[in-house]
């Protein structure tokens, strides 16, 4: 991860997966961007040159943009964001049931689409407990993990087990 002195690339995040990896392009203020590049586990910070940082960026997120002019900021921050992430499965024991982050977590720091994801098990979560206390039907709660998970793993790329 690199934060660099410069003006967001795009209001919005851009993720980018490609043959090389994952590359992600975030800003953190209208003058201080946050960039992510995926190196192999092996590799430290100092393995990667400032040149070398914003060739392979430009090569992985978004070589369009840099077209129109994206420009290369000072490094004011480097550090290693190692992968880190874990799902619970089931998201249901009995009467409990997992929601959001209690359920996952997917690589802090990234900004990824964890309200998103939490929004959905609750939205699945809701319906299935209105069926329940209103009409006694439990097929709702009975989906709920199968539902949230699904879409768990659709997010991650559609690999199973983490």
């Amino acid at each position: 991860m690199r934060t660099s002195r410069t003006k967001p690339v795009n209001p919005e995040l851009i993720y980018a997966k490609h043959d090389r990896g994952f590359a992600l392009c975030s800003l953190r203020s209208q003058v201080l961007s946050r960039y992510y590049i995926q190196v192999p586990l092996t590799d430290s910070v100092e393995d990667w040159s400032d040149e070398a940082f914003w060739d392979e960026l430009r090569k992985s997120a978004c070589p369009r943009t840099w077209r129109r002019g994206w420009r290369r900021g000072r490094r004011s921050r480097s550090r290693p964001a190692p992968p880190r992430s874990y799902v619970a499965e089931p998201m249901r024991w009995g009467n409990l049931f997992l929601a959001g982050d209690a359920a996952r977590h997917r690589a802090a720091d990234r900004g990824e689409a964890g309200l998103n994801s939490a929004a959905s098990d609750i939205y699945y979560l809701y319906h299935g407990l209105v069926a329940h206390y209103q009409n006694g039907d439990d097929s709702g709660l009975d989906s709920y993990s199968q539902k949230a998970l699904a879409r768990v793993w659709k997010c991650a790329g559609g690999s199973a087990g983490g």
